[in-house]
């Protein structure tokens, strides 16, 4: 017999307010009556105290989120999938019933010695300071109990290769969320109209804050997305991507390969969309820069650079 799976069963029951309040209450009243009308506010009482330990617990629960934007924690890796010969996703744990549940297009600190970082490359000395890189989860806030970050290793990334270097269970001190962008603003209720749709422009690895954005997002919202990659075999996350192309009609995805030119992104970007649609980007410096100076070119002008 699976213990753990009993267990959670369990949990979840006890969770649920029907057997967690309501039903405990009934029978707390049923009781005090039988010994007569004047019980009755002794019942009250104690279901009063019921409900406000449950409140405590729910408060407690709450406060349970490891996840700090002030401090590193340790978490813990849990699974590695390589999806490219130079990318990979790893899953960290959380509680069972933990989500993590940030702000759209934010993202979470990942902090390794120069102890640690002088064990993958002779760039670092023991005594230089902690060197911190930043990564946007691509895991929903629908996921329990792990959250997930895509790295993509460079030749000179010193922090790549030391996630490279990674063993399921070892730590990793992670804190967060951190991040500037404004999803009230660029997420507008008007990008359901025909006439507008937020622009998504991803170089790379710069996909990562926009899985999220499109699957979190209310399922009329208009999106484009034009993904750029140096070739098909560097395209990540590519089943995840037409899974949500399949089901979600409002979603307009092009694959694009080589460098970002004026002409390819003038030849691709819906140009006939109202100009002040959401232009999000994100990539590299200079992929982030000409693209930015491009889109403001043919007229928009609400953007915003990851």
């Amino acid at each position: 017999m699976d213990t753990s799976n009993y267990s959670k069963k369990n949990k979840e029951l006890i969770n649920n307010p029907l057997h967690g309040i309501y039903i405990p209450s009934f029978f707390i009243l049923f009781g005090t009556l039988l010994f007569g009308w004047d019980k009755v506010i002794y019942g009250l009482l104690f279901i009063g105290l019921l409900m406000g330990f449950r409140f405590f617990q729910y408060k407690l629960a709450k406060g349970k989120k490891r996840v700090s934007a002030s401090e590193f924690k340790p978490f813990e890796l849990i699974d590695q999938t390589i999806i490219t010969k130079d990318s990979a996703i790893y899953r960290f744990k959380l509680e069972e019933d933990e989500a993590l549940d940030i702000p759209l297009g934010h993202h979470l600190g990942c902090s390794f010695t120069a102890e640690e970082l002088s064990q993958v490359t002779d760039n670092v000395k023991e005594d230089d300071n902690d060197v911190v890189k930043y990564y946007t989860p691509i895991s929903s806030k629908y996921d329990k109990g792990f959250f997930d970050l895509l790295v993509k290793s460079y030749p000179t990334g010193t922090v790549s290769k030391k996630f490279a270097s990674l063993s399921v269970h070892q730590n990793v001190k992670i804190k967060g969320p951190v991040g500037r962008f404004d999803s009230e603003k660029y997420l507008t209720p008007d990008h359901c109209d025909k006439d507008k749709k937020v622009i998504l422009i991803a170089g790379g690895s710069g996909i990562t804050p926009f899985l999220r954005i499109i699957i979190e997002s209310p399922m009329t919202m208009n999106f484009q997305l034009l993904y750029y990659s140096k070739t098909e075999k560097d395209v990540l996350l590519r089943n995840e991507l037409d899974q949500v192309a399949e089901f979600k009609d409002t979603f307009d995805l092009k694959y694009l390969y080589g460098l970002l030119t004026e002409e390819n992104l003038t030849e691709n970007i819906d140009s006939s969309l109202d100009k002040s649609s959401s232009v999000l980007i994100c990539g590299p410096p200079e992929f982030k820069k000409l693209a930015k100076k491009i889109v403001e070119e043919l007229g928009f002008s609400e953007t915003f650079l990851f």
